[in-house]
């Protein structure tokens, strides 16, 4: 009996210790488990790599950037926050501006973009932020985010929200719509050159009267309030207060009448409003304003939006990548992944970016925007997709097709006599039909037949060394060809002819204008000139301008200035110098980067000089000398 006893003791410690180790085996796999994914909250967990181990504490070099302190101001019952490391240490303060003006000139500008009739049922409310530092009014940083919040009981829910910027014409930003969800609305309202924000609350358009054959029988009448199915009736206890208004997946304004899959056509200078969703993350740089709507559980406190551009490259050869951009959240311990997508609102304004762009694509190349003649850049780009939280899109324009540029054939014409040459080349042969000729005729001209437009120059007939007058025409078929739009370069000799102390013109119709070139070669004078669809014009060979040059002379050195446009000098200006020995340290360190040392200086001077009118400094600071 006791050898009995004995055994069944044996057995039931040998299954006792099975049981033990069976339940440290299954700990030790959930505790790995664990560390692979922790979950932070509701449809939120932490991304974690697989070979971490959470419980260590990380080192002090490794410590997460501290996530700015909240700064907060309350005015009427809103609250207004910030959490821009940049303006950290600051004194955050929003205050409410009443005046008449301000708000004249907001009601106008909304009534630009809304029309007058929504004007007239808004109300509008402005806020100005300030920022202090040391008792000191600081500036307010371009892209500050400014997040506002209140409760629906108090009366007040804006429906459109903008920053706004005074001046000579009043400028509203695209608007910034409103989350809201459990008797509570927010928006995130960002800045941009301005300090100032516009609340609007907009009631509803009259209703339209019903026509007789759309009127409802009085059991499937419903208050607007309750916008119930027809089939629904509606009994006077279950109407709706404000403070009891449906949930914003149930009410939909009119600017919302699509569902949030549905697309939404902009309006002109406005961002199209997103669906009410539980919260709403704003960002803007130079070339983007983005919308990030999460459509899940919100993310847990102390979570913080990024949005930050990534190396622009395409996941599809087919396109090349402008820009990319990766968004999500952050906590200290690391990145959040949600089991929810985040619905993005994104509006280009970069205007080069938005002639370029023809699709928008995920991090796997699926595409999330596409214009709507794909291959062709749109005018506007607003875009509505879904993404990740943590994952990547890129903007995308067409890859460029390497197509070989077209070889261009010169045609080059030539005219000749025992005093001129004149060669006229077209740069493309194609321009012209085959066989097209070229004729020209080149004759001494008077000066009565272009007087008018060179004296309009300034110039007299004694300023006349040589005028010509040139006709050439192409033609083919024995037809003169029409050439307005042919551009012809032409290179004009004047054989055995000194001009060197001479200036040339090119006269078409009435403009006057100078030749590219003019040199002196041992055939002659040689003059260049570019003329476009002319079939008649005249080359003025010209006695140069008379230049007035100012002089300061002494026994050492003697100083000419000539400026540009004798004419700006006042009568009487001379030259007024003082000039002095220099030293070598006053000039060494500029000498030196220049790569001379003292040895190699032979003599320095101090010059200081200044052009004088009857004792008096003549302001010099526009003219070239």
């Amino acid at each position: 009996m006791q050898k009995m006893k004995n055994r069944f003791v044996r057995l039931m410690k040998n299954i006792l210790g099975w049981l033990v180790s069976i339940v440290m085996l299954f700990s030790s796999l959930f505790s790995v488990a664990l560390a692979e994914t922790q979950y932070y909250s509701a449809g939120w967990q932490l991304v974690v790599p697989a070979t971490a181990t959470p419980a260590a504490s990380p080192s002090a070099s490794a410590q997460p950037t501290p996530v700015p302190t909240p700064q907060i101001s309350e005015e009427d019952q809103i609250a207004f926050s910030i959490e821009d490391a940049s303006v950290s240490g600051t004194v955050f303060t929003v205050q409410r501006v009443k005046t008449d003006k301000r708000l004249r000139a907001a009601r106008a500008a909304y009534a630009a973009v809304f029309g007058k009739d929504a004007a007239s049922r808004a109300e509008f409310r402005l806020y100005q932020v300030k920022l202090m530092a040391d008792g000191k009014k600081m500036a307010i940083p371009d892209g500050l985010t400014v997040n506002v919040s209140g409760f629906s009981k108090d009366g007040f829910i804006p429906s459109r929200n903008f920053s706004i910027r005074f001046g000579n014409k009043t400028q509203l930003s695209d608007n910034f719509p409103v989350a809201a969800a459990d008797g509570v609305w927010k928006t995130a309202v960002v800045l941009n050159k301005t300090d100032t924000l516009l609340l609007v609350s907009q009631s509803a358009a009259p209703e339209e009267t019903v026509a007789p054959e759309e009127s409802v029988t009085p059991e499937e009448s419903a208050t607007p309030e309750e916008s119930v199915t027809p089939e629904a009736s509606v009994i006077p206890e279950e109407s709706v207060t404000p403070e009891e208004s449906v949930t914003p997946e149930e009410s939909v304004t009119p600017e919302e009448s699509a569902t949030p899959e549905a697309s939404v056509t902009p309006e002109a200078s406005v961002t199209p409003e997103v669906s009410q969703t539980p919260g709403i993350y704003a960002y803007s740089d130079g070339n983007i304003s983005l919308n990030a709507s999460v459509t899940g559980a919100l993310p847990p406190e102390g979570a913080t939006f990024y949005t930050e551009q990534t190396e622009a490259t395409s996941p599809d050869a087919a396109y090349q990548a402008l820009t990319g951009y990766r968004i999500g959240f952050r906590v200290p311990e690391g990145e959040l992944s949600a089991e929810a997508p985040l619905s993005v609102s994104l509006t280009v304004t970069n205007p080069e970016l938005t002639r370029n762009t023809i699709r928008i694509l995920g991090s796997d190349g699926e595409t999330l925007w596409q214009s709507s003649e794909d291959g062709k850049a749109a005018t506007t780009l607003y875009a509505e997709f879904r993404i990740a939280a943590g994952g990547s899109f890129t903007i995308v324009a067409a890859s460029p097709e390497e197509t070989p540029l077209p070889t261009t054939v010169p045609a080059e014409y030539l005219y000749e006599d025992d005093s001129i040459r004149l060669t006229a080349t077209v740069a493309d042969a194609s321009l012209l039909p085959e066989g097209a000729q070229w004729n020209a005729t080149v004759t001494g001209a008077n000066w009565a037949d272009f007087a008018q437009s060179l004296q309009a120059e300034g110039y007299s007939e004694p300023d006349a060394k040589r005028i010509l007058n040139v006709s050439a025409t192409f033609a083919a078929n024995g037809e003169t060809l029409n050439t307005a739009d042919v551009t012809v370069s032409y290179t004009l000799l004047l054989k055995n002819a000194d001009f060197s102390n001479a200036e040339a013109r090119v006269i078409v119709a009435d403009s006057v204008s100078p030749v590219d070139s003019l040199t002196q070669t041992d055939e002659g004078a040689q003059l260049s000139f570019t003329e476009t669809g002319a079939d008649h014009f005249g080359v003025a060979m010209l006695k140069k301008a008379a230049t007035q040059a100012l002089v300061y002379e002494n026994d050492a050195v003697r100083i000419a200035v000539t400026p540009s446009d004798p004419a700006l000098l006042p009568e009487g200006a001379q030259l007024d110098a003082t000039v002095s020995d220099g030293e070598w340290d006053a000039f060494a360190d500029l000498l030196q980067q220049q790569g001379y040392d003292q040895t190699r200086v032979q003599q320095m001077l101090n010059v200081t000089a200044a052009i004088t009118a009857n004792g008096v400094a003549v302001d010099t600071s526009a003219m070239e000398l």
